[in-house]
């Protein structure tokens, strides 16, 4: 599942942030300015993964249509055929809105071709 994938990485950033994040607080004294603005911009870079990455499992939760309980809630579902139904039925609906797309965009540069290839052929 996605959803827990992303919770995983999300812990691992989270722990990567607080570790820069102390090594800046012991290292204050002794770094440069030019250090201490390098260890800011990734501890910044870490908080916009971070923000990312919460926006992302709350859409996918959403989309499933049930909301996180506490205690890794998640994990009772993995299994769940159901769940897995509702996935499959949601990644086949995706799928389609994209051929559809791109039959759409197939269709409109065959009509662009034939009307303009009509007008070419009138000046030969």
């Amino acid at each position: 599942m996605e959803i827990l994938e992303n919770k995983e990485v999300l812990k691992k950033v989270k722990r990567d942030r607080t570790r820069s994040s102390g090594v800046l607080k012991r290292k204050t004294g002794t770094m440069t300015a030019e250090g201490m603005l390098n260890a800011e911009a990734e501890i910044a870079s870490y908080t916009e993964v971070i923000t990312s990455l919460e926006e992302a499992i709350n859409i996918k939760t959403s989309e499933l249509g049930f909301t996180e309980t506490p205690k890794g809630g998640l994990r009772k579902f993995k299994g769940d055929a159901f769940l897995r139904l509702r996935m499959s039925a949601l990644a086949l609906r995706g799928r389609i809105v994209q051929n559809l797309i791109a039959r759409k965009f197939e269709m409109e540069k065959l009509e662009r071709l034939v009307r303009y290839g009509d007008r070419i052929g009138k000046y030969f």
